[in-house]
């Protein structure tokens, strides 16, 4: 009897995306991205130059410091109705489009024990990271999530009335959470130690080499 070959394996490594060419975002810009998912997605967008004075905005600068400079550069949030989560999956897509060289940080979805809610939307806030990850996944970005246990202490409304961060126009308690999501990972990526420095060679590797210092 005839044997048959074994089915060849086909092998996924080769299909997996590569990361875009440096040349093809900008070297001078750090961006971050941050989103709060939901029926109500919030979003907070902050650029800052890799340099401020000559000083790395990353490794040389005090957190308040750089606060006061990043109203200078570019900070914005809002809001995106996602009761429509095709449409909004689209709507968050066009802002990743635009920003996928910036640090993509988002809520991670935890389904708390006891919680009573059987909605149809309650998974909403995972079907929406599912998306925001398979995207950067197409373009071999990571993105980084942070629960909102995470957050909510050292980030919340009174310090961002303190770092003057703070909108009182109501119904943006999203965007507001997102921007705390946002300030937290930028604390996580600033100083010299180690582990700031590992976290800011995976959140932009066409600024930083592998050890986290600038490249030339």
């Amino acid at each position: 009897m005839k044997q048959r070959n074994a089915p060849e394996r086909m092998n996924f490594s080769v299909l997996r995306p590569k990361p875009r060419a440096s040349k093809e975002v900008p070297r001078l810009t750090l961006s971050l991205l941050a989103f709060d998912p939901g029926g109500t997605t919030g979003w907070s967008l902050m650029t800052l130059p890799v340099k401020i004075n000559g000083l790395s905005t990353l490794e040389e600068l005090d957190f308040r410091a750089l606060l006061n400079q990043s109203k200078r550069y570019g900070w914005s949030h809002g809001q995106i109705d996602c009761s429509d989560e095709e449409f909004g999956i689209w709507q968050i897509g066009k802002i990743l489009d635009q920003w996928s060289h910036a640090a993509i940080i988002t809520e991670q979805f935890i389904l708390m024990s006891g919680r009573s809610e059987k909605s149809a939307t309650l998974l909403t806030p995972e079907r929406l990271n599912s998306h925001i990850k398979y995207m950067m996944w197409r373009l071999a970005k990571p993105v980084f999530q942070q629960t909102a246990g995470m957050v909510k202490a050292p980030i919340n409304d009174a310090r961002l009335k303190v770092y003057e961060c703070y909108t009182s126009e109501g119904g943006l308690e999203h965007a507001r959470d997102a921007d705390r999501h946002l300030l937290f990972y930028l604390k996580r990526v600033m100083g010299k130690d180690i582990k700031a420095r590992r976290m800011r060679a995976k959140a932009w590797p066409h600024i930083y080499n592998e050890k986290g210092d600038l490249l030339e």
